[in-house]
């Protein structure tokens, strides 16, 4: 394709504002943002090989961060080029509205965290502690 072939079809785009790329974030409507182009991604999510979770996370939001850091392929990116259907027009406030809502590698790899025990677990834990200490301080040591 000659490169003025390629700016022509750049015309045809349109132009999306990001309330309209929120507004597609169901798995029969998906849309991503990905380096300020606009990818209607409906087609691919049944055949995505991270499973169909992966892109409605990241549908109606900016998903560059978590598309770099997957490290997708060359025949990746060409398929994601047939995707496009605009570009991101972008304007104040834009960046809370397209807020990725989470990282490939949290996506990818969801790691269990402290906080997710439950209260008393923790109060268990803190009570045995003050306790071996408390025994510890007064009969072990002289």
């Amino acid at each position: 394709m000659a490169s003025s072939d390629k700016v022509k079809s750049h015309k045809r785009l349109r132009d999306f504002s990001a309330d309209e790329v929120v507004d597609h974030r169901r798995k029969e409507d998906l849309y991503l943002v990905i380096h300020g182009k606009v990818y209607d991604v409906t087609s691919f999510v049944d055949q995505h090989p991270g499973g169909q979770e992966v892109l409605v996370d990241q549908g109606g939001v900016d998903a560059t961060e978590a598309f770099e850091e997957v490290g997708h392929s060359e025949d990746a990116r060409e398929q994601l080029a047939e995707l496009i259907v605009g570009n991101l027009s972008r304007q104040t406030g834009d960046e809370k509205l397209l807020a990725s809502s989470g990282s490939a590698y949290k996506i990818y790899h969801k790691e269990p965290q402290i906080s997710a025990l439950p209260t008393w677990i923790k109060t268990m834990l803190v009570l045995i502690v003050a306790i071996t200490v408390f025994f510890g301080w007064h009969f072990l040591l002289p």
